[in-house]
């Protein structure tokens, strides 16, 4: 097989080809050309792909850091071949790189060591303050370094309705940490709450003012009872008097009463002020002595131990009274209610102030009902058959209850 080169430009283009044959023809072609003359002028080389002529110029960064680094290398002129052409290009022209000093940051000032003398005055401080030393120290710093702290999450309890409920903004999760508005039911429920409260409260101090009216106030009554009956007893155990008696001072014993249906009886005073009838009841002062024509008048609080009673006694009903020297018995003739104001039921007769009386009455008032006093309990009574003497003994009628 036989291989034609290119002609060489400095060669007619009438002279013959000469041929080759083979690898060793085309090494002999190029090994063996005369070098090209430098007064001759370059070939331009043909556009084709990969000639290093027709490269693009590196446009010139801006000065920084990395310059000296990143600036493409020239392309050596002996490596830049035309592609089909046995001659070298033409050096091609590159700018000389700059070399560009690297800027640097300016270096950090060495950090000054803390006092030692300052550093011990803080810490005393903030031992005394019961603070961390640190507090004291670089706040802005300390500040900074701090992380922020994640918010604490509430507990919850995982439920059924839970899980099918849908998950909640924030919005709504900080609306539900919120107690709810108040409805009508519980606005309803608080009122009843109250209103219960107060009535338990109001029942009991009931309970402790019945408990005192019971029990407090009979043990305060037996007790002054008991007193005036040793007060009577040693003043009737005398002799008595050659004269007639003055008249009883208030508060001074006079005689007793017993009702034998109740099972009471009772030492009655003089007077029937506050004071007088206060553990007692009293006689009133214009009405009758026991026995007397006229109307024994007696009035009576309505405590347990004295008369509350009363309001149980029907006709027929027996009363004694007892004095110095005898026994008197009355009948219930009548019971009634009346108004404080109507006096005439301790009239010498009762019910009718002007009349004379015959005969020899007994009249007992307290206040009713029990629990007020604007009205007021009437018991009427007349003396039965004429007085006993002492000296025959008790009467059937009350045998039994001074025992």
């Amino acid at each position: 097989m036989t291989v034609y080169g290119p002609p060489h430009p400095d060669e007619s283009s009438s002279s013959d080809l000469t041929p080759h044959t083979g690898r060793q023809a085309l090494s002999d072609d190029v090994t063996e050309r005369p070098p090209v003359s430098s007064s001759t002028p370059p070939v331009p080389a043909s556009p084709v792909a990969g000639d290093a002529t027709q490269l693009p110029r590196v446009p010139a960064r801006s000065a920084g850091p990395f310059d000296e680094t990143m600036a493409l290398p020239a392309v050596p002129a002996s490596s830049a071949t035309s592609a089909g052409w046995d001659r070298p290009a033409p050096p091609a022209v590159v700018e000389p790189a700059r070399r560009v000093e690297p800027v640097r940051s300016a270096p950090l000032a060495p950090r000054a060591m803390p006092d030692p003398e300052r550093t011990a005055i803080i810490m005393d401080a903030a031992a005394l303050l019961g603070r961390d030393p640190d507090s004291f120290i670089e706040p802005d710093r300390q500040e900074q370094e701090r992380p922020e702290p994640l918010p604490k999450r509430q507990p919850r309890s995982i439920t059924a309705s839970a899980v099918e409920e849908p998950a909640t903004t924030p919005a709504t999760s900080a609306a539900s940490t919120t107690s709810p508005p108040e409805s009508g039911g519980s606005k309803l429920r608080l009122a009843f709450r109250t209103v219960g409260e107060i009535m338990i409260t109001f029942g009991l101090v009931l309970l402790l003012f019945a408990a005192y009216e019971i029990w407090g106030k009979s043990a305060q009554v037996n007790a002054a009872q008991e007193e005036l009956n040793q007060g009577l007893e040693q003043e009737w155990s005398q002799e008595p008097p050659q004269v007639e008696p003055a008249p009883p001072l208030p508060g001074e014993a006079i005689a007793r009463l017993y009702i034998p249906r109740l099972d009471q009886y009772w030492v009655v005073v003089e007077g029937v002020s506050p004071e007088d009838i206060r553990n007692a009841p009293g006689h009133y002062p214009n009405s009758a002595l026991p026995g007397q024509i006229g109307n024994f008048a007696v009035a009576g609080h309505n405590l347990p131990a004295i008369f509350r009673h009363i309001y149980d006694l029907e006709e027929g009903d027996v009363i004694v009274v007892e004095d110095r020297d005898n026994w008197y018995i009355y009948e219930v003739v009548r019971t009634h209610i009346v108004r404080p104001h109507q006096v005439e039921v301790v009239a010498p007769v009762p019910g009718d102030p002007g009349a004379t009386p015959t005969q020899a009455m007994l009249t007992l008032t307290t206040c009713y009902p029990w629990w007020d006093n604007y009205e007021r309990f009437i018991v009427h009574a007349q003396m039965r058959g004429e007085p006993i003497p002492k000296s025959e003994g008790t009467p059937d009628e009350i045998a039994g209850m001074r025992e």
